[in-house]
């Protein structure tokens, strides 16, 4: 089985994501992967569950700028805020 797309690179998708910051949309940014086949994980050959953090938040600090106040919105603040439903 051959997939009919092609996935972004991960330095396009953090170009593209370093775009939106720029134009103040950060707090709408959710940074994250997916895990959803067996060759996905590390064992397997994949890039495992820590790529985001391992290699992707890194490179947008050293590579792209980008500053830490910004990586946990997109890693913690944001996600929190969007996955917290109100009891009210």
């Amino acid at each position: 089985f051959s997939p009919t797309w092609k996935s972004m690179s991960d330095h396009t998708k953090m170009t593209t994501m370093v775009a939106l910051i720029e134009k103040g949309f950060e707090d709408q940014l959710v940074m994250s992967q997916d895990i959803c086949k067996k060759h996905y994980l590390l064992e397997f050959g994949g890039l495992g569950y820590d790529h985001v953090v391992r290699r992707i938040a890194p490179r947008l600090k050293t590579v792209f700028g980008v500053d830490d106040a910004i990586i946990d919105k997109l890693l913690v603040q944001t996600p929190r805020r969007f996955l917290t439903v109100d009891q009210d």
